[in-house]
């Protein structure tokens, strides 16, 4: 057998041919899916898991079957429990969509009385974005040095 199919228990519920291990207890690829399908969607948010939701295709591999994430509803075929390729990707799109959002200077005249509050206001955002990793803390200090260079 392969690697992956002896470190897999039977499923705990029917005795057939584990696909996940979760915590003490194996999975078959239907009891999987019912043990996610209890938890709320959000909490699965960008972070989706694939359930079973049609037929085993040993045609692709060892324990390999129809799948649908649970948090965004897209399907392919692979191994029930793994991790949906969209959701990650999306994540990764809105991350650096948020990067790019909070890099752009506030489009305020240096003349304009509101001027220094906006780019107070855009400072503690550079920050906030530094300290939760989105950008590094010399390209946010680049950011607002060159903003206030072109503003002098």
């Amino acid at each position: 057998g392969d690697r992956v199919s002896y470190l897999l228990w039977p499923c705990h519920e029917c005795n057939g041919a584990g696909v996940r291990n979760v915590g003490s207890q194996g999975f078959c690829g239907a009891h999987l899916a019912a043990l996610y399908s209890t938890l709320n969607k959000n909490v699965f948010a960008f972070n989706g898991i694939g359930n079973q939701s049609g037929v085993m295709r040993p045609d692709f591999g060892p324990a390999h079957a129809h799948l649908e994430c649970n948090a965004c509803e897209a399907t392919w075929i692979g191994i029930p429990g793994e991790r949906c390729d969209w959701c990650v990707t999306s994540h990764l799109a809105l991350v650096a969509h948020q990067a790019e959002r909070v890099m752009q200077a506030p489009d305020v005249d240096p003349d304009d009385p509101r001027y220094t509050d906006a780019m107070r206001a855009w400072g503690q955002r550079l920050a906030i974005a530094a300290d939760a990793g989105l950008i590094d803390r010399d390209s946010a200090e680049r950011l607002i040095n060159r903003e206030l260079q072109r503003a002098a």
